[in-house]
């Protein structure tokens, strides 16, 4: 008889423990998704992104080389900067923006940026080349790359 109500003592704690368990995964589980959906840090997207565009010699040319005065040659460039960084962001809920000038200039805000509740985000790098390049200008070679990003809503 006491064999029994031993083994019956066991089987609850164990089925206590088991609940117990399941309870608190599932509160661990609804608590990290809440935490992931509420606050995507867009911010150190962005220094990934600038990295991403003057390792590609491509892009980094077209940035040195580029007449910054000659508005259509900076707009075919930005649209090449935002191509090639949504895709290397593969998110379609992200708004992406960038902005070329020189280093002197202060990159106006694009106009392609919408009026959103949600925060801004935005990052500044200098893509430069090789001092011992042929033609190398330190008037005009250095431009400065600065990239928007924004949660869509």
């Amino acid at each position: 008889m006491v064999m029994k109500r031993d083994k019956k003592a066991w089987l609850r704690i164990v089925e206590a423990t088991i609940s117990l368990m399941i309870i608190f995964g599932s509160i661990l589980l609804f608590y990290q998704i809440n935490k992931s959906v509420s606050s995507d840090d867009l911010s150190s997207v962005l220094p990934v992104l600038a990295d991403q565009i003057a390792k590609n010699e491509t892009l980094r040319a077209e940035i040195i080389f580029l007449n910054a005065s000659n508005s259509s040659e900076v707009k075919n460039a930005e649209q090449d900067i935002n191509e090639f960084a949504t895709i290397q962001l593969d998110r379609t809920d992200y708004g992406l923006a960038s902005n070329i000038c020189t280093i002197d200039d202060s990159c106006s805000l694009p106009n392609m940026i919408p009026q959103t509740n949600s925060s801004i985000f935005s990052y500044e790098r200098i893509i430069s080349t090789d001092v011992n390049i042929s033609n190398f200008d330190s008037q005009n070679t250095p431009k400065k790359l600065r990239l928007y990003l924004w949660k869509n809503q």
